[in-house]
């Protein structure tokens, strides 16, 4: 595992972000300390993201759930899931 401070995680982040990609790990020190980790997310069980219909109807879910109408502000929508 390598460590780089936080000026040379800025100077250096595409490689970072190629060598996280590979599986390496990285920690990111401030003033020689390890305050964070740069590695790759393991997507392997997430769920594809939706598109289209399957999208549609989450969102239509959504709104009911919360007890909004189709037509729903994003402004009330997001309050409403956030409060659920």
């Amino acid at each position: 595992m390598a460590a780089v401070s936080v000026a040379d995680a800025k100077d250096r982040l595409p490689a970072l972000l190629q060598a996280a990609e590979r599986g390496e790990v990285t920690t990111i020190t401030r003033y020689g300390r390890p305050v964070a980790e740069l590695r790759a997310i393991d997507t392997s069980s997430a769920p594809p993201p939706l598109t289209g219909a399957a999208a549609l109807a989450w969102l239509d879910a959504a709104l009911a759930r919360a007890g909004l109408p189709v037509e729903a502000e994003a402004v009330a929508l997001v309050v409403a899931m956030r409060e659920a």
